[in-house]
């Protein structure tokens, strides 16, 4: 799957680039998959997410500890939609076609999915 549609959702901006779940198992998470798809995600959509939401399936300059750090306070600079909600956590989507300016390390060749605390964004609206 491509994923989930991200144009009807709202905008959101990260302000605590370093409250990032960057190993985070959403695939154990009960919540969090209730959450997706309650936002009306199918199952494609959804494994699509869990596969795409760890840092090991995130572009090269972002993958590890060590290549993201130097480039946490970037983070700000993603344009993120709000993919899901649940308890203290959001799932942003980053999309190709909005991030094409990213620096090329850490520019998503496909959708990306991260879990942040949801008091690290501020949720902008549509």
């Amino acid at each position: 799957s491509r994923g989930p549609r991200w144009k009807t959702r709202a905008q959101v901006k990260i302000i605590k680039p370093d409250e990032l779940y960057a190993a985070y198992n959403l695939a154990a998470d009960s919540a969090g998959l209730s959450a997706l798809a309650r936002t009306g995600m199918s199952r494609a959509e959804v494994d699509a997410v869990v596969f795409r939401s760890t840092e090991r399936n995130w572009p090269e300059g972002i993958d590890s500890f060590e290549d993201r750090y130097p480039r946490i306070g970037k983070f700000t600079k993603y344009r993120a939609y709000l993919g899901a909600r649940w308890g203290d956590k959001v799932l942003l989507i980053i999309p190709v076609e909005k991030n094409r300016r990213m620096p090329t390390a850490m520019r998503p060749y496909v959708d990306l999915y991260f879990v942040y605390n949801a008091s690290s964004v501020k949720i902008l609206g549509r």
